[in-house]
């Protein structure tokens, strides 16, 4: 009995360890799951294991059984290695913007990137943090991402800004309301403004944005108007 006892333990840690060092591919994965929109795939942590990238969300497969599975992975220490590969995946995902499609707004040594709905009151409330607090410390580069389910007007006010001649003047009248009781079929805008707000589109759908306000701050991935995380970030901790 002990014989075979060792012989099948013998015989899963080779299983496990051929798994672990066969090199899954993308295409091996989407065979498994083809309705399932994968980014990327290589070896977790955990022997055996692959973790899976689609677009900002970390998940992981078994080849073995062919199982996905979801959650994070936390050590004993209290490390959640899962948080860790996200925030590396979204600061590499935020290297490839184009910042000089963006609307530029200040010359401070903190580089904060943003996604913003022109009517989210937490894109608002963001904004009017950094026009008070910190306008002197931080470089802002804002792309706009307006979601039309909740915000019918924020695409109209988005051309708006993009299109005018000065779009930081224009971006601060939007996001104080000036413009909120204006019809918005009358707000002005050009060929050039709607095909901007195109392209930032298209960079928030690459960089997995899907909800207001998203922002970088050096680097460092914030979802929300978390202004204490945010503070915290611009200080470097």
């Amino acid at each position: 009995m002990k014989k075979l006892l060792s012989a099948l333990v013998a015989m899963t840690m080779c299983a496990s360890l051929s798994y672990a060092q066969e090199n899954i591919s993308i295409e091996t994965f989407r065979k498994a799951f083809p309705n399932v929109k994968a980014d990327r795939i290589g070896e977790a942590e955990i022997a055996g294991l692959y973790e899976v990238q689609a677009g900002n969300n970390i998940f992981y497969f078994d080849p073995r059984k062919e199982y996905l599975l979801f959650g994070d992975i936390i050590t004993r220490e209290g490390r959640n290695i899962s948080a860790e590969k996200r925030q590396d995946m979204l600061s590499r995902l935020v290297r490839e913007i184009p910042l000089e499609k963006g609307l530029k707004i200040g010359k401070g040594k903190n580089i904060v990137i943003e996604f913003t709905d022109p009517d989210c009151p937490f894109c608002r409330k963001a904004s009017e943090w950094f026009r008070k607090e910190v306008r002197e410390e931080v470089t802002r580069y804002i792309f706009f991402y307006p979601i039309a389910q909740l915000h019918p007007n924020a695409e109209a006010k988005a051309r708006y800004i993009l299109s005018a001649k000065d779009r930081a003047k224009a971006y601060q009248e939007v996001m104080s309301g000036g413009l909120d009781k204006t019809d918005p079929g009358k707000l002005a805008s050009t060929k050039e403004g709607a095909a901007l707000l195109a392209e930032h589109k298209e960079l928030a759908a690459k960089a997995g944005v899907f909800a207001t306000p998203t922002l970088w701050v050096n680097g460092r991935h914030v979802s929300g108007a978390d202004i204490p995380l945010i503070e915290k970030y611009l200080k470097g901790e």
